[in-house]
């Protein structure tokens, strides 16, 4: 008992491809769908029409095996046991399959789900009845022989009905292949638009960018280029001319002091050790105040002429240098370095967002090659059902 396979192949002549533009394919698919569910409805149809015949034979050989009397026949009394309680098993077994085949009768399902139902059943019913059939027509053939015929018959009726439609068999497979193929490009053309629109919006950002940054610079450029910025770099020359005199000066005071000398004079004062040895580490940090330094160069007995002179020099310097950077702030300059850091900020975003683009774009691409592909799959698929895309 069995089935013809769904997928056998039928040998149909050779016609002319119809062809369709691919725009116009789900058109096309969805008449093509409507039309293949109408002569499923009547493939269905069919089937349940023998589902019927053989549901109301099976009512008939019910009834037949349920008054079969074992009481006449020449046997020992308990294989006659064993016989009747395996054809009741039997009976219970088609019952049961004859209540499964009448709820097909009125399914509404696809064909393809129907038979496998049918399938289902049958071979439900093979596997259990086998044991108590076998057991049975020890004592009972004839009618049991007609419950074989009955789903022989059956199944012959269902092979043919389905070898008539193989073709529509087929194409119900192709026609839901397609349908899956479209959602699939569907889906891939959504992805492919979004990531297309990101691409072209991180284009528009970076082209903003570009711009901003172009402005920026111009800016700087009219910055640079006028008289306040060059009278404010002339006087930051100058202050850094005194700054450069000044830390020259430090040093000469520095070499013009013994420190070693210092150091013997000093070398039991605890206190003058501590001072003389902060100033040979770190003279220029610590140089706050000449007054400390010359008090402890006259403790010393060292003459200090020179080295008061040294230190006045160095404080005059240090005040003019106090009152320029009070009375001077480099304004055009802070604003150029504004604008710079906003320059070199809008850069990094733009290499960020150049990074992004290029993900995305790769993605886009490899989304359009998944199209194609998936265009290639449906051009192959609808071939078989003899229709040309162009």
């Amino acid at each position: 008992m069995g089935i013809l396979d769904f997928f056998r192949k039928t040998k149909t002549e050779e016609t002319e491809p119809e062809k369709i533009i691919f725009d116009e394919l789900e058109d096309w698919l969805e008449k093509k769908k409507i039309e293949t569910e109408e002569n499923d409805v009547i493939f269905s149809r069919d089937i349940q029409g023998i589902i019927k015949k053989v549901c109301l034979e099976f009512e008939e050989e019910i009834e037949v095996l349920e008054k079969i009397d074992l009481s006449e026949k020449k046997e020992h009394e308990r294989a006659k046991l064993i016989i009747k309680e395996n054809l009741n098993y039997y009976i219970d077994y088609l019952k049961k399959l004859k209540k499964e085949c009448e709820e097909l009768i009125d399914f509404e399902g696809n064909s393809e789900v129907l038979i496998r139902k049918v399938n289902l059943f049958f071979s439900d019913f093979k596997k259990r009845s086998s044991a108590s059939f076998q057991k049975a027509t020890f004592l009972i053939g004839k009618e049991l022989e007609r419950v074989q015929e009955s789903i022989s018959e059956f199944f012959k009726s269902l092979n043919k009905i389905i070898s008539k439609n193989q073709r529509h068999i087929e194409n119900s497979k192709l026609i839901h292949i397609l349908g899956e193929n479209i959602r699939a490009l569907n889906r891939n053309k959504e992805l492919e638009f979004s990531t297309s629109s990101k691409v072209k919006e991180i284009e528009k950002k970076i082209n903003i960018l570009g711009l901003e940054i172009e402005s920026l610079r111009e800016e700087i450029e009219k910055i640079k280029s006028g008289k306040e910025y060059a009278e404010e770099n002339r006087k930051k020359e100058e202050i850094d001319e005194i700054k450069k005199s000044l830390e020259k000066e430090i040093y000469k005071l520095k070499e013009m002091i013994d420190f070693k000398k210092l150091s013997g004079i000093f070398h039991s004062n605890e206190k003058e050790m501590k001072l003389i040895k902060k100033y040979q580490e770190n003279f220029r940090d610590v140089l706050e105040s000449g007054e400390e330094l010359l008090n402890l160069i006259r403790g010393s007995g060292i003459d200090i002429s020179g080295i008061a002179e040294k230190i006045n020099l160095i404080e005059d310097k240090k005040q003019q240098i106090k009152n320029s950077d009070e009375n001077f702030n480099l304004k055009f300059n802070s604003q150029i370095l504004i604008k710079h850091s906003e320059i070199s900020k809008k850069e990094r975003e733009i290499k960020e967002l150049s990074e992004e683009k290029e993900r995305e774009f790769k993605k886009f691409n490899k989304l359009k090659s998944g199209s194609e592909e998936i265009k290639k799959l449906i051009s192959q698929n609808i071939g078989k059902l003899n229709v040309k895309l162009i």
